[in-house]
């Protein structure tokens, strides 16, 4: 788990600002877009289910967080929904996608279920649902594309394409 963000100066090295985490920030959770660095701080489940059945239970909510990635500053944040352990950014549509990254070679708490993408400059949610999907998640263009499936960035909704064989409308995959 990664208990700090450290951002340099990449033409000197020096450091320009640190953020410590409250709980842990996800490596697979921070990603930069727009002069923003986005970042979920939140514990694995694994963590929490062991905390609990110790008989102690976190402090605060896990929260998702936009920085300037030049001063530090807080942008925004929030810790309705959190629950990703990946994050995407598209430029060209300037949306965040919050979502897990299951694949048989990673850890056990990672979601499969729900995917949330948020305008980036301010964190309004765009959409949020429960979909079922393999991963990890790539953004291209306007898509999601998961393994076997494939989902619009702009609206949430499960792509379609014509079967070449068939000429019937199917599932993107």
């Amino acid at each position: 788990k990664v208990r700090r963000l450290i951002c340099l100066d990449r033409n000197n090295g020096k450091v320009l600002w640190t953020r410590e985490a409250h709980f842990a920030f996800r490596h697979n959770a921070i990603v930069a877009g727009e002069g923003l660095l986005f970042a979920i701080d939140r514990l694995p489940d694994t963590i929490v289910a062991l905390m609990l059945r110790r008989g102690r239970k976190p402090t605060g909510k896990p929260r998702l967080v936009a920085y300037d990635a030049k001063t530090g500053k807080e942008a925004w944040s929030t810790t309705e929904g959190v629950f990703g352990t990946w994050l995407g950014y598209s430029k060209q549509h300037e949306l965040l996608l919050q979502c897990g990254r299951p694949a048989r070679d990673m850890l056990k708490d990672e979601p499969a279920d729900r995917m949330i993408v948020y305008r980036g400059s301010d964190g309004k949610i765009r959409w949020d649902k429960k979909l079922k999907y393999g991963g990890p998640c790539l953004l291209r263009g306007e898509t999601i594309m998961t393994q076997g499936a494939a989902v619009s960035l702009l609206t949430g909704e499960v792509m379609t394409r014509t079967n070449p064989l068939t000429g019937l409308t199917q599932p993107w995959g």
